[in-house]
């Protein structure tokens, strides 16, 4: 009987609708549960039973106190991106719009959370769309009523679009001022002149000025009137003529191994804001300990200038060279040994770009460690051969 039941249904659903079909004479569908209070007072009202002051206050009250109505409120709030906190105002409206033009369209009670759901949907468009144009038009509603002005008198704004371009260009701006502010910082740059006089003292000391002697006054008034000499004028800030012996000789060791400041940071085991404070000035000594690991990083790499010597060329001579060296031409098995792109491995052929001599040493590691590799994979299998 089921199964029967079932294929014609699926009869009935396959050919749909006959032509010349009343949807007035169509079954409607039935509630899903029981009619909430709110129905049955809509019901009530739409039968014309009762239509009085003191029923539509209680309709109106049941209407606001009505959970369904309320989480259509939220759902609808939610779903076209408004604030929590226009909720009231969402609920608001949609009772208003629902006593002032719906309800009394309404002929079936089973219809009133339909058109609650469509009413809450238009009103919370709308309080999204007022929200918008009143913070484009003004900058809060306090300053608005500080002025004496009300919401009544001002008119909204238009639409204004967004310069997307600007706030890409802004952000790009941001992002180069910080690096370079984190240059100065770590003393990899200076900052140049502004125009503005730097006092080049410790703010917590308290400057007095010596009342000087008379045999001091003459001397004093006698230079001012000579012009200053222009090889006693001291450098600006960080300086490197101002370095003590230790400081140069640890800019030299830095210069003759040919590292960056990274590198070499790292190599002395110390950070980066640290090394530079002691090659640009800003201590008085290097450590000794410091000291001995340099001298020994330059005892450590007696063929480092003659690696310098060799990295002195066009980057395409050294690719060349290297990829002799492993008896390839290929560029995509040449960038997989270096862990570099193909088109890396193109800029380096046609002299576009070139790694600094830290980054040249380490592909230059790797190309002889691959190299001995292949060399013990051969012994081995001639040992195997024998």
């Amino acid at each position: 009987m089921a199964v029967e039941k079932f294929d014609a249904l699926e009869q009935e659903t396959a050919s749909g609708l006959a032509l010349g079909t009343d949807i007035e004479h169509l079954p409607s569908s039935e509630p899903s549960g029981p009619p909430s209070t709110f129905e049955k007072l809509c019901g009530t009202y739409i039968s014309n039973t009762d239509r009085s002051r003191t029923f539509v206050n209680r309709l109106a009250y049941e209407m606001d106190r009505d959970e369904r109505v309320r989480k259509i409120c939220r759902v609808k709030l939610r779903q076209n991106k408004c604030e929590l906190t226009d909720f009231d105002e969402v609920m608001q409206r949609t009772l208003e719009v629902f006593f002032g033009s719906m309800l009394a369209k309404i002929e079936d009670q089973d219809a009133v959370y339909a058109v609650v759901y469509a009413v809450a949907h238009n009103v919370s468009r709308e309080v999204l769309r007022d929200r918008q144009k009143l913070l484009i038009n003004h900058r809060s509603i306090e300053d608005m009523e500080e002025k004496g002005e009300e919401l009544e008198q001002v008119g909204l704004a238009d639409q204004v679009e967004v310069d997307h371009d600007r706030d890409i260009d802004t952000e790009a701006a941001t992002i180069k001022m910080a690096a370079a502010l984190k240059r100065v910082i770590n003393g990899e740059q200076t900052v140049a002149s502004s125009g503005i006089y730097a006092m080049d003292q410790d703010p917590m000391v308290r400057l007095v000025q010596p009342k000087p002697s008379d045999e001091e006054h003459e001397t004093d008034t006698t230079s001012q009137t000579k012009p200053a000499d222009a090889s006693s004028k001291r450098p600006r800030g960080g300086s490197r003529a101002e370095l003590s012996a230790d400081q140069q000789e640890l800019v030299k060791i830095g210069s003759d191994l040919g590292l960056r400041n990274q590198d070499y940071a790292f190599a002395l085991g110390i950070g980066l804001p640290r090394l530079s404070s002691y090659i640009y000035g800003r201590t008085a000594s290097v450590p000794d300990e410091v000291m001995e690991k340099a001298r020994g990083l330059l005892a450590e790499e007696p063929h480092r200038r003659e690696r310098l010597k060799r990295f002195d060329r066009d980057m395409s001579v050294i690719l060349t060279d290297w990829m002799k060296r492993l008896g390839t031409n290929d560029d995509e098995d040449m960038g997989t040994t270096l862990g570099v792109t193909k088109m890396t491995i193109y800029r380096w052929r046609n002299n576009e770009t070139k790694p600094d001599a830290t980054a040249l040493a380490r592909y230059e590691q790797r190309i002889d460690y691959e190299i001995r590799m292949r060399k013990a994979v051969e012994q081995r299998l001639q040992g195997k051969r024998s």
